[in-house]
């Protein structure tokens, strides 16, 4: 089924002087009009605009769209403009937020939004949040549209070299899908159009002096350094990463032939990061509880970027089966999902997005540093996801997806509870387990001094022990 798609479009004159950014732009004095993609009479497109006073959310009044489109149309593509009587300056400007009711006719879904220098030469373009929806009979919906996180199309500079500063933004483009095919006939009303400021970020970035980047959230505090690599990435106790030599690619995937460089990284907005070079780049998107890393290259068919891991990390855990690669073995083998698993209780887990074939292994550098690598195959971008957790949740360290009320369901540490039934020994005990017979491989203790405190669901969170692990390799049983 084809889908139609809705721009509507807020249009600067080309004149001198700038509006001021915290006015309705909506009640600016300006006048709407469309623009049409086709000029067949006998297919009907009509949109009318007129003031409503009586459903408003701020000024006098809103902006009521009566959008009547035939169902049998050449272009799905319609147009709605307005233009102001100066254009806008949204250089300094953060966010945009514009309020919008829909009272009838259709259901739309929200696309991209677009902020356009006169005559289209660049784009600033920003995301709508992913929770709005809009259908008939809804209440009014605020939506804040983060500047700092817009990509950018230059059309003189295409690629990621692109770059627009927001100071003669001529067109807002407030782009939306229709139904699927059938004739629409669709009311709605936009309000409160104007620039805004964004709540604190869940991600904080701070640049060094040396060039380096430091990302923190509430979740964990990563490194990026001057060279675009990753340099260190610790969540609570636990730091994963050995900040010598540091996250790289190797020419010909060989750590004695050198490293791939790359320039010195630069942010986009208030949590993206890019790091750009003649063979490769890479690109980072922090969020509150996870990151990406994004890596694209050239310098051979399948290249590796190489972490080299700290040494409390003590064994990598395939996602599918749970076998482990060992580090006191530096044992070497692919893996898909892996995990990382540490003496301190701390957990990373890799999550590729490529279904069926493994992209992860562990590998060994010079000096006997064992390192877990990512492959990215071709010349496009691959995309690899890290979870670090310094107190993971039950689910989350032992690799299971529980779906219960409570899905932290590993027993707490401290004294034994009587509201539980089990024996307070088997309560008490705490080991390691071999990974194929679950047999204890280190002494039983009670609980001491050194335990971890209970987490508020009961749980201690880290095991402060060093446990023995050992590859399972049942011996072979006689048929009956």
């Amino acid at each position: 089924m084809r889908r139609a798609i809705v721009l509507l479009c807020l249009v600067a004159a080309a004149g001198a002087g700038q509006a001021p950014a915290t006015e309705d732009w909506t009640e600016a004095g300006g006048s709407w009009h469309t623009q049409s993609y086709w000029r067949d009479p006998n297919i009907l497109q009509k949109y009318t605009f007129t003031p409503n006073t009586a459903d408003k959310v701020v000024g006098r009044s809103s902006v009521e769209v009566r959008m009547q489109v035939a169902a049998e149309r050449p272009r799905n593509m319609v147009e709605l403009r307005l233009v102001p009587p100066k254009p806008l300056d949204l250089s300094q400007a953060e966010a945009l937020e514009v309020s919008l009711k829909m009272l009838g006719g259709a259901t739309f879904q929200p696309r991209d939004v677009f902020l356009c220098s006169p005559g289209y030469k660049k784009l600033a373009i920003v995301r709508w949040p992913p929770k709005l929806k809009l259908a008939p009979g809804g209440d009014w919906q605020r939506a804040v549209l983060d500047l700092t996180d817009a990509r950018v199309l230059d059309k003189a500079k295409p690629g990621p070299d692109g770059e627009y500063d927001r100071r003669d933004v001529a067109v807002i483009c407030l782009n939306f899908l229709l139904p699927d095919a059938g004739a629409v006939d669709a009311r709605l009303l936009i309000d409160g159009l104007r620039a805004t400021s964004l709540p604190p970020p869940a991600v904080k970035s701070e640049k060094r002096p040396d060039g380096s980047f430091v990302f923190t959230t509430a979740r964990y505090r990563a490194v990026v350094g001057a060279n675009g690599y990753l340099q260190t990435l610790r969540a609570g106790p636990t730091e994963f990463l050995r900040p010598e030599p540091g996250a790289a690619c190797y020419v010909g995937n060989n750590p004695a032939k050198g490293t791939i460089a790359l320039k010195p990284p630069r942010l986009k907005g208030r949590r993206h990061l890019l790091a750009q070079g003649e063979q490769a780049s890479i690109r980072y998107e922090f969020r509150e509880d996870d990151f990406d890393v994004v890596l694209k290259q050239t310098f051979t068919k399948a290249g590796l970027l190489w972490f080299p891991l700290s040494a409390e990390v003590v064994a990598a855990l395939d996602g599918r089966t749970d076998l482990p690669l060992l580090a006191a073995k530096l044992e070497q083998g692919p893996q898909i999902d892996t995990r990382l698993v540490t003496t301190t209780g701390g957990v990373l887990a890799c999550k590729q997005h490529l279904v069926g074939y493994s992209r992860m292994s562990t590998g060994v550098l010079p000096g006997k540093v064992w390192a877990y690598r990512f492959l990215a195959y071709g010349a496009g971008p691959c995309k690899l996801t890290l979870r670090p957790m310094g107190e993971p949740a039950a689910p989350d360290a032992v690799g299971l997806r529980v779906e219960c009320r409570d899905p932290d369901f590993l027993l707490p540490g401290g004294s034994p509870s009587a509201s539980t039934s089990r024996p307070p020994a088997t309560r008490r005990r705490r080991s390691a387990a071999d990974s194929s017979s679950r047999r204890a491989t280190t002494s039983p203790a009670s609980p001491s001094a050194s335990a971890s405190p209970p987490s508020s669901s009961g749980q201690a969170r880290r095991c402060p022990c060093r446990p023995t692990w050992r590859s399972p390799n049942p011996a072979p049983t006689a048929a009956r």
